[in-house]
């Protein structure tokens, strides 16, 4: 096992750097941070092949969406409000692990999305974050890990 391996979830923060103006205010029940994805291998079968299919693997890595659902405030459809603020524009958004550990990327929140309102149940939304790994200069940029 590793020394570092996390043990509980509880503790883990995001942070929005897209604009020092803007402090994103949620109360997250869950966060998924963005994985990490090679893609599908890149078939290189030919007619030579005698019994099977044969695959490379591609050369870039894909960092897919995250997410988090979050316990909110209907103040969050202001306009002048912190989520409208925040989609579509690019920033370093920052988890925080449990241990303290950080891993920052360039994305922004693409959606907001309010769950069913039902009587005896907290309220909840969907937030999910795209990873552009462009940074404010354009220049494509790779994750940040720090070591907390």
């Amino acid at each position: 096992m590793l020394d570092n391996t996390l043990k509980d979830g509880k503790g883990i923060t995001i942070t929005f750097d897209a604009s020092s103006a803007v402090a994103l205010d949620l109360d997250p029940t869950s966060i998924t941070p963005p994985a990490l994805d090679g893609g599908d291998g890149i078939d290189t079968t030919t007619l030579s092949n005698d019994e099977y299919r044969t695959k490379e693997p591609g050369a870039l890595i894909d960092i897919p969406s995250g997410s988090m659902t979050v316990a909110y405030d209907p103040m969050a459809y202001d306009a002048t409000g912190d989520i409208p603020a925040l989609i579509n524009t690019n920033g370093l958004i920052t988890y925080t692990f449990p241990n303290d550990d950080t891993v920052a990327f360039y994305g922004f929140l693409k959606s907001f999305t309010p769950g069913e309102l039902v009587e005896g149940e907290m309220p909840t939304a969907e937030i999910e974050i795209v990873i552009t790994n462009v940074d404010d200069a354009g220049d494509e940029t790779a994750p940040v890990w720090t070591t907390g």
